[in-house]
């Protein structure tokens, strides 16, 4: 498999546009295709920060990634196509996040962004460096995720029926692989769970929760 970004797209975490972001992923299996194909990728991001030099990592500590669902027009392919930027609703707004965050339960830093359908890439994706299509923030995404899912973090999950796997959005991320689609179903049922997202979301309002309280936007991602 080429695990590694940009050969394998739409690596992300869980619904990350949200603020605070959900914990955990919960996946299972109802339907799969043959063995080769279809299977799940998680990208071990702490590993990966523990990586980084010294140096890159106290950088990385004072920056913030904006991330945004894919269909507000924000993402780098909604940019390039010139597709129009969507009228937002406070609970549709872009998040910020900060690139290194640690995790509350283990305490270790893990790199957090996700590719490009899932950053802003019109006042973003990184916060205080140069926007667009090809600054600053953007070119230090790409390297981020080159890094992130180099072979050496990546753990590739070939799905039977029944497969239950659990991921943690915090120091995580995953995305799925090709499978014929003409020829073969895959049906996955997902659930996110909210419960420690980390001391820096400690007592802030669900950011996708209207006002008036009408019906949550739902999120699709891809496993």
């Amino acid at each position: 498999l080429k695990v590694q970004f940009p050969h394998q797209v739409n690596w992300h975490s869980d619904q990350s546009y949200r603020r605070p972001p959900p914990d955990i992923t919960l996946l299972l299996a109802v339907r799969t295709p043959p063995p080769d194909q279809g299977q799940t990728l998680v990208a071990d991001c702490t590993s990966a920060c523990a990586a980084l030099k010294p140096e890159t990592r106290e950088r990385l500590r004072h920056l913030n990634g904006i991330h945004a669902p894919s269909w507000v027009g924000r993402s780098r392919e909604a940019v390039e196509k010139g597709e129009p930027i969507l009228d937002l609703l406070p609970h549709q707004l872009p998040q910020r996040h900060p690139i290194v965050r640690r995790h509350p339960v283990s305490g270790e830093e893990s790199l957090f962004v996700c590719e490009e359908k899932q950053m802003d890439f019109v006042d973003g994706p990184v916060v205080e460096l140069e926007t667009g299509l090809d600054g600053e923030g953007a070119r230090l995404i790409r390297e981020l995720l080159a890094h992130s899912t180099q072979e050496k973090f990546v753990y590739s999950h070939q799905w039977q029926v029944g497969d239950l796997l659990i991921t943690d959005n915090r120091n995580l991320l995953h995305c799925a692989t090709w499978y014929d689609a003409d020829s073969y179903s895959r049906l996955m049922w997902r659930t996110t769970v909210l419960g420690n997202p980390g001391h820096e979301y400690a007592g802030e309002k669900k950011s996708w929760i209207p006002e008036d309280g009408s019906k949550i936007m739902a999120g699709m991602d891809h496993a």
